[in-house]
């Protein structure tokens, strides 16, 4: 009896220890195992898509306390940032539109859509005021937000091109493969005139 309290004190050290490495090992950074940048063409319209790392993000858009596009580690509810720059070249006669809402990542198991600005900017207010953040850090986070995201609706012009970023926010793994939808509709039709593909593996 006398040794019961030590056995159940080494049960909850141990599962302890194996929540900390399980949350360690869930938290560690996406590492990109092929190119980061996939191209494909379809029909005269590409799509140029650009995994961005975080290192690649703190270069572009400043450190962890002005950057919105960079992840959380320690954070209780814990929200991986996956962030892609996607370019579009329209060489086509028609205008075509893309819906932030219709891309889809899978990525092994976990399907989500991409955040857009206001539940971005949304997330971001509640994390910088219970870590109690500059609020000049985070007025330039918003900025930030509303000048490199996409819209939820993309319109491109014949002969035109857009480039922004597309992010997605969820409990993304760690390692495994990601895969990309992005539907391209007829902007008068409303129809479906490409799906483009584009694989990660991390």
């Amino acid at each position: 009896m006398k040794n019961k309290p030590i056995k159940i004190y080494l049960l909850l050290f141990l599962f302890i220890s194996s929540l900390w490495y399980t949350s360690c090992e869930t938290r560690k950074e996406l590492v990109i195992q092929d190119d980061p940048v996939k191209i494909q063409e379809m029909g005269g319209l590409s799509i140029a898509l650009e995994f961005l790392s975080r290192e690649t993000l703190e270069d572009m858009f400043g450190p962890p306390n002005k950057n919105p596009f960079i992840t959380v580690k320690y954070a209780v509810l814990y929200f991986r940032i996956v962030v892609f720059k996607i370019i579009i070249s329209n060489q086509t006669a028609q205008e075509c539109r893309i819906n932030l809402s219709d891309i889809e990542i899978h990525f092994e198991g976990n399907n989500r859509r991409p955040t857009n600005k206001f539940l971005l900017k949304q997330y971001w207010k509640g994390m910088d005021m219970s870590q109690k953040i500059d609020p000049r850090d985070a007025f330039t986070k918003m900025s930030k937000i509303d000048k490199n995201m996409a819209k939820d609706r993309i319109f491109i012009k014949p002969n035109g091109s857009y480039r922004k970023l597309i992010v997605f926010k969820s409990s993304f793994p760690s390692y495994g493969t990601a895969k990309i939808y992005i539907p391209v509709l007829d902007k008068g039709t409303q129809k479906l005139i490409y799906r483009f593909e584009f694989e990660y593996k991390f």
